[in-house]
């Protein structure tokens, strides 16, 4: 299984800890692609049409970020039109 990148830096630190971590993640994730969508004027259905799924799946991977692959929230972002990064960056 694929590690991401806040389960890396929070297998540094203990458990409580990497739970604060996780959550903080998740939560500017998924903040960030909220945002993401706004700047770029794309609705959530829009872009669930693009990536080929439901908006009840895409509505889980913006609220779930952490249960999704990178590669996953790669294609995101770049039916998005922006970077991936763009996600893991505080705006």
């Amino acid at each position: 299984m694929e590690k991401h990148t806040w389960q890396i830096i929070g297998s540094r630190c203990s458990n409580r800890a990497s739970r604060q971590i996780d959550v903080f993640f998740k939560k500017q994730i998924s903040n960030n692609i909220k945002a993401m969508l706004k700047r770029y004027g794309i609705s959530r259905e829009e872009l669930a049409n693009k990536l080929g799924i439901t908006t009840r799946t895409l509505i889980k991977i913006v609220n779930h970020p952490n249960k999704y692959s990178i590669n996953y929230l790669n294609e995101v972002a770049n039916v998005i039109g922006c970077n991936i990064n763009d996600f893991f960056m505080p705006l």
